[in-house]
């Protein structure tokens, strides 16, 4: 009698792996092979719960990182404009310290010795000087000819009168003159306006 065991025969634990080799079987036993686990459903919606859990606490972190970089921008521009702005304002004291000057040095001057055609001479230098660190910040002034159009964004009226050969709703003369820094109104020209 053989003592192998046929193909269709079951093979006994207690068999050799030397012994197990010798049978005539097609695939061959994987020792290192463990078992698959189907999970249950239960199992899986645990996992499943777990990763959602997972994404929204990295949603909810790249949310507060978002802020925070957002709030630091925030602070970051105000600051910026800040410093803008007081630099402007330093530039502009630096320019107007020089008419300054020239009115310390008007002051100064002996009336006894000084004509008025003198006196009105260096108040001209001063005011032309003036005007230039105006002009040097963007800052124009805005002379309003009779006749103009009356223009509420660049023009204050002051009162209405009667004026020949002027339309109504037109400047009949200006009262005081304005000032633009910019194409915007920093002062409007005081006029008088034809009925």
């Amino acid at each position: 009698m053989n003592d192998k065991p046929t193909p269709n025969e079951e093979i006994n634990p207690e068999q050799t792996p030397d012994e197990a080799a010798e049978l005539n079987i097609d695939q061959p036993v994987d020792e290192a092979a463990e078992p698959v686990e189907e999970l249950s459903e239960v199992d899986q919606l645990r996992l499943e719960l777990d990763q959602t859990k997972q994404a929204l606490a990295d949603a909810e972190a790249r949310v507060l990182r978002a802020n925070a970089d957002y709030q630091n921008m925030a602070r970051r521009s105000i600051q910026n404009v800040n410093s803008a702005r007081d630099e402007q304002i330093m530039s502009m004291g630096r320019e107007l310290l020089t008419v300054m000057d020239q009115f310390d040095h008007a002051l100064e001057i002996d009336p006894d010795k000084t004509d008025s055609a003198a006196l009105l001479e260096g108040i001209q230098i001063v005011r032309d000087t003036l005007m230039r660190t105006f002009e040097g910040f963007g800052i124009k002034r805005l002379e309003v000819e009779p006749g103009t159009e009356f223009d509420p964004n660049v023009h204050e009226a002051l009162m209405r009168q009667d004026a020949d050969g002027i339309e109504s709703n037109h400047v009949t003369m200006q009262l005081q003159p304005g000032y633009i820094l910019k194409e915007k109104t920093l002062r409007p020209a005081k006029v008088a306006v034809a009925q």
